[in-house]
């Protein structure tokens, strides 16, 4: 049946829109975090707007793939609402990443090659 065929397309167009908006929350705050982090004590700013936006850039592209991506079974069983609290905790794992790719960049930044 058409109708239920465009339900089933909705909700997994639903469910990959999460995924992104997970992956690029998470992406996003690491970045910030980092150059939160490191203005505090560098005299100059870390990456300028033009690299983050680069790096974005090159995120999202790497994303292209989230279409094809296959949803759970169970996800398709039943309509969702959006729960934008859903995204915390997700964030919160990718967080303890966040710190560790935070603290690359925080060493990197403060590696000046002009001492």
């Amino acid at each position: 049946m058409v109708l239920e065929e465009a339900v089933i397309e909705g909700r997994k167009t639903f469910a990959n829109i999460i995924k992104y908006i997970k992956m690029t929350a998470s992406s996003n705050f690491g970045n910030v975090f980092s150059v939160l982090i490191v203005s505090v004590f560098l005299p100059f700013l870390p990456m300028m707007p033009i690299q983050l936006l680069t790096q974005n850039l090159l995120y999202d592209i790497s994303q292209v793939s989230i279409p094809w991506d296959d949803v759970d079974k169970d996800f398709l069983k039943q309509p969702r609402k959006w729960d934008a609290g859903g995204a915390a905790p997700f964030t919160e794992t990718a967080t303890a990443e966040n710190r560790l790719l935070a603290t690359q960049r925080i060493a990197t930044f403060s590696a000046d090659p002009n001492k």
